[in-house]
């Protein structure tokens, strides 16, 4: 059931998001950092401090009290266009707290000015140089809508190099399918305040792949072979457009034998896991997302 506080919050966010469509695009891409700082909802049981590992740059977020050696890259969603390490701060912090794992909330390339294959083959960089820096200690993914996708590239492209993998994928709200071929991108756009109008997620698909086929694996999951990647938890609302890409990943991933786990959530929006320490449903959700990971670190 729906508790009467995501209510509140989901009509706040409709909102706020319809205001921001009078923004330019550098506007829309500060205003998400300034929801981040108006919300606040920061675990406060953790450090935060901005690093580079060699050119890649992002905030770790280590938990005051350690629960495991793991490591998570965290792939921040917008997509591929939008927000930022601080934009998802709170999930960030939360998931740190949950797991008791450091998270690395990376500031990957994004488009226009570096549209694909930027971020991939930078997540890719990062992942292998946190891999040698710490060689004992395992690496997970986790990412919300666009950097869950890029999360599933990352994972396909050291697969296909039979590099060291990463143990799990935490994937909040993936988009996995930049065709638009799913029916959820269309049926959903009356109760999903983020993509209300699916010609946001087709202008913003166009621009993150370039000269690039949007049916290419990397770019869309849903057209790749998932074989032996590893375990991985999917959560999504059935209020979003990309509710559909969710459910065809979870089945895609189950026929290619790998460790899948969906959470459908009722009357959840997008990346709702953004009002963690707010909102019920939002906490429990991260809570569920930190305890998976812990357990794959084990």
């Amino acid at each position: 059931m729906q508790s009467l506080r995501s209510r509140y919050y989901y009509y706040q966010l409709k909102r706020k998001l319809a205001q921001m469509k009078t923004l330019t695009f550098e506007q829309r891409r500060l205003a998400y950092d300034q929801l981040a700082l108006e919300r606040g909802n920061f675990a406060k049981e953790v450090t935060i401090e901005r690093k580079s590992f060699g050119i890649y740059a992002g905030d770790m977020i280590q938990a005051k009290v350690h629960k495991s050696r793991g490591i998570i890259i965290y792939l921040h969603g917008g997509v591929y266009a939008l927000g930022s390490a601080l934009s998802h701060r709170a999930v960030g912090t939360h998931l740190a707290k949950e797991s008791g794992a450091d998270v690395f909330m990376f500031d990957y390339p994004l488009a226009p000015e570096r549209p694909y294959p930027a971020a991939l083959y930078d997540t890719v960089g990062l992942y292998r140089h946190l891999q040698h820096a710490f060689i004992d200690r395992p690496i997970a993914f986790a990412g919300d809508s666009a950097g869950a996708g890029l999360a599933i590239g990352a994972a396909l492209v050291l697969r296909d190099a039979n590099d060291v993998m990463p143990v799990a994928l935490g994937l909040l709200s993936p988009w996995t399918d930049l065709t638009h071929s799913n029916p959820s991108h269309q049926t959903k756009r009356a109760v999903d305040p983020f993509f209300s109008d699916p010609q946001r997620l087709v202008n913003a698909a166009k621009t993150y792949a370039g000269e690039h086929s949007l049916s290419d694996p990397l770019i869309s999951a849903q057209f790749a072979n998932l074989k032996n990647l590893p375990p991985m938890l999917i959560q999504v609302g059935d209020y979003e457009a990309l509710l559909d890409d969710a459910i065809v990943l979870h089945r895609l991933a189950i026929e290619a034998g790998v460790q899948a786990q969906i959470q459908i959530w009722p009357k959840m929006w997008h990346v709702w896991q953004l009002l963690t320490g707010m909102m019920p449903e939002a906490t429990t959700a991260t809570k569920d997302l930190g305890q998976f990971l812990n357990q794959q670190f084990q």
